[in-house]
């Protein structure tokens, strides 16, 4: 039993995924990248998006189906599909997590890793030239007020949950009691006149 017309036409579309994928390659070089620059600055991006590009591309799976009534699989047709985006966030973020601080020689031609224990970085690593600023303590040059005192979510993985914006320093749980409105009536008219209740709300706030 062969393949139908719309069988093979779907097989023959999916085999030429490299080829879409590389158009997107160069759509986006063509896009991303800072055409003509030559400083710093200017390497560095172009070096960071191609790692960017190359996290998808490098990474490609190849995919095959078995056709036909044998179940040797004698016959099978094989194509190549982009990874999900998951498997390529997490690759970028491990490569983010492990970037390598560089300079740039004289010509603006080569990055060079500062340290010279620390091996060249790749095309797929993440590089870069000024450290972040420290955001966890008050820094008075980049105007960072620092995580100090900052209410937090207990519960939160985020951003915003205690353990990451309190960087590791832990936080405090304060229990207070405020009033609120309550028991509100609407009065004609026109207006609403409500009482007057206690609450305890629970404030977790960074040491």
């Amino acid at each position: 039993m062969g393949l139908d017309e719309a069988e093979r036409h779907d097989f023959e579309r999916r085999g030429c995924q490299h080829v879409y994928t590389q158009f997107g390659f160069d759509t986006a070089k063509q896009f991303m990248d800072p055409m003509g620059s030559r400083d710093a600055k200017a390497l560095i991006s172009r070096h960071n998006n191609k790692a960017g590009r190359l996290a998808v591309k490098n990474h490609m799976e190849k995919k095959c189906r078995c056709h036909g009534l044998s179940q040797t699989c004698q016959m099978k047709t094989c194509w190549w599909e982009l990874p999900a985006f998951r498997s390529v966030s997490d690759r970028i973020k491990t490569h983010f997590d492990g970037a390598v601080k560089v300079y740039v020689d004289n010509k603006g031609e080569r990055i060079i890793a500062e340290e010279s224990t620390v091996k060249p970085p790749t095309e797929e690593d993440l590089v870069y030239t000024t450290r972040s600023p420290d955001f966890c303590n008050s820094e008075y040059r980049t105007g960072s007020l620092g995580t100090r005192g900052r209410t937090c979510n207990e519960t939160s993985q985020g951003t915003g949950g205690c353990e990451l914006l309190c960087c590791g320093r832990g936080y405090e749980r304060t229990v207070i009691n405020e009033e609120v409105n309550c028991r509100c009536r609407f009065h004609w008219c026109c207006e609403v006149r409500c009482k007057k209740c206690k609450k305890e709300r629970v404030v977790f706030t960074c040491k």
